[in-house]
């Protein structure tokens, strides 16, 4: 079970990143769109740095922490408690991601 837990570790990280980054992506194009002031600005800065807290994370994890001592780290934790710990931050950047792509297609509609 702990082999499972490591590898979904991983595969919430990357999912995370992905959608962060997807969110602020669009934020941007949305900028294009709808104009920049101050209160977007600082929306698409607060993307920018959720993404890139998201991305230095997986890549700490991926080059500093070997995948054996992820395994032992793991060991004896409960599904649950896993889940909990693991997918908050994939929830959030999968709401943002919806959120900028809705508002996206929106303005979008609007300008035409």
């Amino acid at each position: 079970m702990s082999i499972l837990f490591a590898c979904a570790t991983y595969v919430f990280g990357t999912v995370e990143s992905a959608l962060f980054l997807g969110a602020a992506f669009y934020s941007y194009r949305l900028t294009r769109l709808a104009g920049a002031f101050g209160a977007w600005i600082l929306m698409i800065t607060a993307l920018i740095i959720l993404t890139s807290h998201s991305v230095a994370e997986l890549l700490q994890l991926a080059i500093q922490v070997p995948f054996n001592q992820l395994v032992v780290s793991t060991n004896g934790m409960s599904a649950a408690s896993f889940i909990i710990s693991s997918i908050s931050g994939a929830v959030l950047a999968a709401l943002l991601f919806s959120a900028m792509y809705q508002l996206h297609g929106k303005f979008r509609q609007l300008s035409r």
